[in-house]
């Protein structure tokens, strides 16, 4: 087979390109840092990569939103003691009352720092977090108000929830798993849920029995003074069962959290190890190219020298 100066041109020509692309080609990847860059490139590789990225992509939500509700938890969770701390005040005021020892001015002195108490337990029951009020599940606004607002002793304190009473503020925080993040002012604060109506709290609610104590304190009633030490009683203990669920729900999270950020972390490297092109590996096939391509070169030099006769022909 007779080979003529045309075909032996471009044929050292074709190998030339070969060497470009091949070149091209890991150059690419060590630019880029990625294994492929188009789906055609790698099929399999692309189909694995879109379900890994879904899985981070679903995995880091639930991490945010583990985030959230530890915050929320949290906040609730001192909340919640800070309105135990001010029943507990209450108690102590409650049975120095029920004493029957103190003069008119000292009950009144008593009574006072008991609607305070009760207006203190109203404004914690109205923090706000993130902007929303806590205690109201999704409802934006109060979740406690007062009728009147500022009552008397002849007043009769009217109590409304004004938030989605029982309305669970659920955050899924791992592939099968879902936390309640709140509790409401009604689970709090009202002695029976069953019992309201139309967002009205019962009359048996920490408010209203606050409110009763103070004035039954300056009217020197010892007997309902001393009744009412165990409505305290059972008041803090909704307290404590709450801050219980709350604690149960944090410890819930704190652990999830661990989980998903291990869970994370390996779906990353995972992904990691299907898209990112190994540098160290490329670097060297880079160069491996690169003498390739110069050794092409030379050969084309040496083989494609032009004579007189070349230019004759």
């Amino acid at each position: 087979m007779r080979v003529t100066q045309d075909s032996l041109v471009q044929s050292t020509l074709n190998r030339l390109q070969t060497r470009l692309n091949e070149h091209q080609d890991v150059s690419t990847k060590v630019s880029t840092g990625k294994a492929w860059q188009v789906p055609s490139d790698d099929p399999a590789r692309a189909n694995q990569s879109l379900v890994l990225r879904a899985d981070e992509h679903a995995r880091t939500q639930q991490q945010r939103n583990a985030q959230d509700a530890e915050s929320r938890l949290e906040i609730t969770d001192s909340t919640l003691q800070s309105m135990n701390d001010r029943l507990h005040r209450a108690r102590d005021l409650a049975v120095q009352a029920a004493k029957g020892t103190s003069d008119e001015s000292e009950r009144t002195a008593i009574a006072d720092e008991i609607d305070e108490i009760r207006e203190e337990l109203k404004s914690l029951a109205n923090t706000r977090h993130a902007g929303k009020a806590l205690f109201a599940g999704y409802t934006d606004g109060p979740a406690v108000a007062f009728s009147p607002e500022d009552p008397e002793d002849d007043d009769e304190l009217e109590v409304a929830f004004k938030g989605d009473d029982g309305h669970q503020i659920d955050r899924k925080i791992g592939p099968n798993e879902t936390v309640r993040s709140n509790v409401t002012a009604a689970e709090v604060f009202a002695a029976d849920l069953d019992d309201l109506d139309d967002g009205e709290l019962n009359a048996e609610n920490t408010f209203s029995m606050l409110h009763d104590l103070a004035v039954d304190v300056r009217a020197g009633d010892v007997d309902k003074v001393s009744d009412a030490i165990g409505d305290i009683d059972d008041a803090q203990d909704r307290l404590q069962s709450a801050q219980s669920s709350v604690g149960v729900a944090h410890s819930r999270v704190l652990s999830a959290l661990d989980r998903s950020e291990r869970d994370l972390l390996a779906v990353q490297k995972e992904r990691s190890d299907v898209e990112d092109v190994n540098l160290a590996e490329a670097i060297m096939e880079l160069q491996t190219q690169e003498v390739a391509f110069e050794s092409t070169l030379g050969s084309m030099a040496r083989v494609l020298q032009p004579s007189l006769m070349d230019f004759i022909r």
